[in-house]
């Protein structure tokens, strides 16, 4: 059996891993990206069908149906598990982790230390970084930003150009959208509707 040494120097069996590096590449950032393909059928994504770009295979996991879609980005220590899925153009740097069913699509960023999980969603020019948590069924949509250590949770929705930061937390059925900005501790739960 043949055996490939990937970007972090474990070996593994082909017959363990759902794609493999290819040789077209881009460089960002100082750093080298490769195209990802798909080796075997899994969830919409078959055999042979080309993905986004990640350095090194500790960007996105063998198991479960993760995958990074199209133009999409992974780098640095940032990680892609479980049956997450990265779309779009969008860019997962610094030591991020996406994982469960999230989805991140569009044009958003995610970075840092930011945690995306559950069956979030995070799209539009969104970004989210600092030691944000995402998780729940939360979205983040259109230009909104997450950062510090701001946990948006349950079925919480972030939009606009709203701005959440420091340790505030967000969660209930509540939304937060125009050019609304929460920051500190500030707590917003239940049904509530905050815009500016």
């Amino acid at each position: 059996m043949k055996l490939s040494k990937n970007k972090v120097g474990k070996e593994a069996t082909v017959a363990n891993l759902k794609y493999e590096l290819t040789n077209d590449s881009i460089f960002v950032n100082g750093r080298t990206l490769f195209r990802i393909k798909a080796l075997i059928n899994f969830c919409d994504v078959k055999a042979g069908e080309l993905g986004g770009y990640i350095e090194k295979e500790s960007n996105l996991s063998h198991d479960g149906d993760c995958w990074v879609y199209s133009a999409a980005w992974v780098l640095g220590d940032s990680k892609i598990i479980e049956n997450s899925k990265i779309y779009g153009s969008a860019k997962i740097f610094g030591n991020s982790k996406i994982s469960g069913e999230a989805w991140v699509h569009g044009s958003a960023w995610v970075f840092g230390e930011a945690q995306i999980s559950g069956h979030s969603r995070i799209s539009g020019d969104s970004k989210i970084s600092g030691e944000a948590a995402i998780f729940g069924e939360a979205a983040i949509f259109e230009k909104a930003q997450i950062s510090g250590k701001a946990t948006i949770f349950e079925k919480a929705t972030i939009s606009g150009e709203a701005w959440v930061s420091g340790e505030a937390q967000i969660s209930g059925e509540a939304w937060v959208f125009g050019e609304a900005a929460f920051s500190g501790d500030s707590k917003i739960s239940g049904k509530a509707r905050f815009f500016i």
